[in-house]
């Protein structure tokens, strides 16, 4: 049996770290977000985010983008 508890304070413990050591993610988030805006793409009615994690792409996205709704999924 898996222990919830115990994955749940593994996931916690280590979520402190993550931004910190996850830098190519966070050079991929730039890069989709550059690219988005590079075809002149600012504004969407939805937004779906499936993995978002610690929510690094869900920043740049707000950061630069206009957004009615979003769904995120992790």
């Amino acid at each position: 049996m898996i222990d919830k508890n115990q994955v749940a304070q593994h996931f916690f413990f280590v979520s402190k770290s993550y931004d910190h050591e996850a830098f190519v993610q966070q050079q991929i988030n730039r890069r989709l977000v550059q690219m988005l805006l590079q075809h002149g793409k600012k504004q969407f009615d939805r937004v779906l985010e499936i993995g978002c994690g610690t929510g690094g792409l869900t920043r740049l996205l707000n950061q630069n983008c206009e957004v009615v709704h979003w769904v995120l999924n992790d």
